[in-house]
């Protein structure tokens, strides 16, 4: 595994899981004291809201990786381009302030 993104995902598997899963075995337990089971039905019924209830929490979890992931791109990219137009105000400040001419090309020149 030294390819990064193998390695990064397995990292944020392991890191989701370790956010998810306590609180879903503290969730399964709470609801299994909750209701008294006593039919396969009650269980599979039991698992299928649990699956359900996982996957939403998941999902939420995600999202609110994915809403920090762009804001922290978008503030890179706002750094980044601030950087590009100080650049370009220093650029065209030492162009008016040189007393260089550009040369005119064989075309633009008068017959």
């Amino acid at each position: 595994m030294t390819d990064y993104k193998k390695v990064n995902k397995h990292v944020n598997i392991w890191y989701m899981l370790g956010r998810v899963a306590p609180f879903g075995a503290l969730f399964i337990i709470c609801v299994m004291l909750m209701f008294d089971l006593n039919t396969y039905l009650e269980y599979v019924l039991l698992a299928v809201a649990i699956f359900f209830a996982l996957f939403a929490f998941t999902w939420w979890w995600w999202v609110l990786d994915t809403v920090k992931q762009l804001f922290a791109m978008m503030e890179m990219t706002h750094k980044k381009f601030d950087d590009v137009l100080g650049e370009l105000t220093r650029v065209k400040r030492d162009l008016n302030d040189s007393n260089w001419e550009r040369s005119k090309s064989e075309k633009n020149k008068p017959k």
